[in-house]
């Protein structure tokens, strides 16, 4: 039995050994089979597959940036001189560039000037608008006055490390005045230029140059800046710098008129805040003023100030600010989806990362009808930092492209082109492309609306309790298809409700403006007015005044009165016709030319009939004293220009380009007043 057992067992141990050997043999055979049929990437060896480190944060962006010390180059203060808003919209575009290389931007209106608190050590950017003659933005008045004072002390402004960048036109005689001054002024009491100064020509485009300027801004400013270690541990991710809340049923908007921003402990956008300083006045009257409508259309409006208190110079300036179609706000909301009657509340959202101090970009409560009307600026002329902001919204990685390729300095001539010669606004852009916004964002990118300049056609004598206009309408292609500019259509659906609805009233928001043009205190002195077409505009509140003051008998003997008036026809664009030669045959205008470019064989302008009237214009201008104002188009008062070269030339017998240099002087004298615009 014991042998048996033994033999059991070895021929069990056989079996054994013969089953570990097959075993092995097929761990062998699939182990070579798996790895014939892995992918390259599962072999640590293969130079396809993910490299492993011996630091898995070593080349991780998002934690080295975590890890770097965190600096800051401080407080860099943005100062604007703005009438219209655009240097102030170039303060709020650095602020963001300012961020993004770790300044700590103060955007600060210079209305908030303060002598006490300027004098600190500080670094300084001045984006500066002239308006008039050379002269200060009504908003960076006092800041003028101050630094251009004489007995201001030399080396007050020691601490002060300053650039500056002037916004201006080529075609205006004192171009750039104001940021040529500052930058003088700054330099002279002891600041410390620390990047060069710049300049931009609102004759071309304006932004391009002020793009072009900044390049090497951030650069250079960050190479003469010492950084300084700051605690980051409280940062968040930047988001919008403010909420949207949509508010019940039945909440009313906000009132904004006698509106007081201190009242609201808010601070706004400088452009609302403009938007909200201004008066609501009633419009009386508005008619048109050509015989017919062939060739466009030009409306006298009258605008009641007297309720409201309101006093005005004679020919000064008249802001009115236009509303965007209605048809193009009930597009844009239903692509927003929204409802038009739905009220909003604007809330700084507290979350945001952003150094960049809050300013409300809308009043609110607010109706959604409110903001897209009166303060989303979806038909005017879109900026290039504008179409920026928008493709962060787009989805569309090409389309993305494309927009910012546009904004950039190699899109210049793309923006041009399909873009400013199309004339297309946000509101084009946004529906052509298909981009998908919400309220929120829209806010955020769009532009506020801006007020149009209007020279005042009434005389504040005669009538101290109106403001006349006279608008001429422009149509635009947009798409082939013709469109009026947000203010022509705004001025033409006035017109059309005073013919459907008599004794309905209409109300507009408006503010007064100095203007370049003022009557002379010396009644006597002889007057040569220029104004074609709606240039006519202030020389009719000259003649009203004369009238006006002639009847009710005051003392005074008058100069005489040429004026030269230009149209395209005289039974079709001749504006205030019967007035006028009203005026010329009671004597109120002396000397009367017409120039109708479309009558007769050659075209004739005023500048023609002015270079006929050589010897007459020498005498009043060079021997009787007299002035000489011109209000219409750049080119038209070019072409004036250049025949008042001729006429001096003619008067002292001299060269042209001496006869140029006795013009030159009677601009600097005020003797030749102009307003020009494109």
């Amino acid at each position: 039995d014991y042998s048996i057992n033994l033999l059991a067992i070895e021929y069990m141990l056989d079996n054994l050994a013969y089953l570990l050997i097959g075993a092995a043999i097929l761990i062998i055979i699939v182990a070579v089979i798996l790895k014939k049929t892995a992918s390259p990437k599962d072999d640590p060896s293969s130079p396809d597959s993910p490299k492993k480190t011996a630091s898995p944060t070593k080349n991780d962006p998002k934690k080295e940036e975590d890890n770097k010390p965190k600096i800051t180059y401080g407080p860099i203060y943005l100062y604007f001189g703005s009438q219209t808003g655009t240097a102030a919209n170039f303060c709020k575009n650095l602020a963001e560039e300012a961020a993004n290389n770790q300044f700590q931007p103060i955007v600060t209106d210079l209305q908030e000037f303060d002598p006490d608190t300027f004098v600190a050590p500080r670094v300084a950017i001045f984006c500066m608008a002239t308006q008039g003659e050379g002269e200060p933005t009504d908003n960076a008045e006092k800041f003028f006055k101050y630094i251009s004072a004489e007995d201001r002390e030399t080396g007050i402004f020691k601490n002060l490390r300053f650039t500056v960048f002037g916004l201006g036109n080529k075609q205006y005689q004192f171009y750039n005045a104001m940021g040529k001054k500052t930058d003088a002024f700054l330099d002279k009491l002891g600041g410390e230029r620390i990047y060069r100064y710049g300049e931009g020509d609102d004759d071309g485009s304006l932004e391009d140059d002020f793009n072009e300027w900044k390049v090497e801004l951030w650069k250079t400013l960050k190479e003469k800046i010492q950084p300084v270690a700051f605690d980051a541990s409280k940062k968040t991710e930047e988001q919008l710098p403010f909420n949207l809340i949509m508010g019940e049923e039945g909440l009313k908007e906000v009132e904004f008129e006698n509106f007081e921003e201190e009242k609201t402990g808010k601070e706004y956008d400088f452009q609302v805040k403009t938007f909200l300083s201004c008066n609501k006045v009633k419009v009386i009257k508005a008619y048109e003023l050509r015989q017919n409508n062939d060739e466009g259309s030009t409306l006298h409006i009258e605008f009641d100030v007297g309720s409201c208190g309101i006093k005005y110079p004679t020919a000064a300036n008249l802001c009115v600010y236009p509303e965007n179609d209605p048809k193009i706000v009930e597009a844009m909301a239903e692509r927003l989806g929204v409802k038009l009657e739905q009220v909003f509340i604007i809330e700084e959202n507290k979350e945001n990362a952003s150094p960049i101090k809050f300013k409300h970009p809308v009043p609110s409560p607010i109706s959604v009808k409110t903001y897209l009307s009166r303060f989303c600026d979806l038909q005017g002329a879109i900026k290039k930092s504008t179409l920026k902001n928008l493709a962060k919204y787009v989805k569309n990685e090409e389309l993305k492209e494309k927009l910012l390729k546009l904004t950039s300095a190699a899109g210049k001539e793309d923006f041009e082109k399909e873009i400013s010669k199309a004339n297309k606004g946000l509101y084009d852009i946004i529906v052509e492309n298909d981009i998908q916004l919400d309220l929120k964002q829209l806010i955020f990118v769009a532009d506020t609306i801006k007020p149009r300049y209007f020279t005042i056609a009434s005389s504040s004598a005669k009538n101290p309790e109106t403001i006349h206009i006279c608008a001429s309408l422009l149509e635009f292609k947009v798409e082939g298809k013709w469109r009026p500019g947000m203010a022509s259509g705004y001025f033409r659906r006035m017109l059309e409700h005073f013919i459907k609805n008599p004794g309905t009233p209409v109300y507009a928001k408006v503010s007064v403006k100095e203007s370049t043009f003022a009557l002379p205190v010396d009644s006597n002195r002889p007057l040569v007015l220029v104004g074609p077409g709606a240039g006519l505009a202030p020389f009719r509140g000259f003649l009203h005044e004369k009238e006006h003051l002639i009847k009710i008998g005051e003392n005074k003997q008058y100069g005489e009165i040429t004026l030269y008036f230009g149209c395209r026809k005289s039974d079709s664009d001749y504006i205030y016709k019967e007035e006028l030669e009203k005026f010329h045959q009671e004597g109120i205008i002396n000397k009367y030319y017409k120039a109708f470019s479309r009558e007769g064989e050659n075209k004739c302008y005023v500048q023609d009939l002015m270079k006929k009237n050589s010897a007459e214009l020498g005498v009043t201008l060079f021997d009787q004293n007299g002035l000489l104002y011109i209000c219409g188009s750049i080119r038209m008062g070019n072409d004036v220009l250049k025949v008042l070269n001729q006429v001096a030339a003619e008067h002292f017998n001299i060269s042209t380009l001496a006869g140029a240099l006795k013009v030159k002087q009677l601009e600097q004298d005020k003797r030749i007043i102009k307003e020009l615009w494109e």
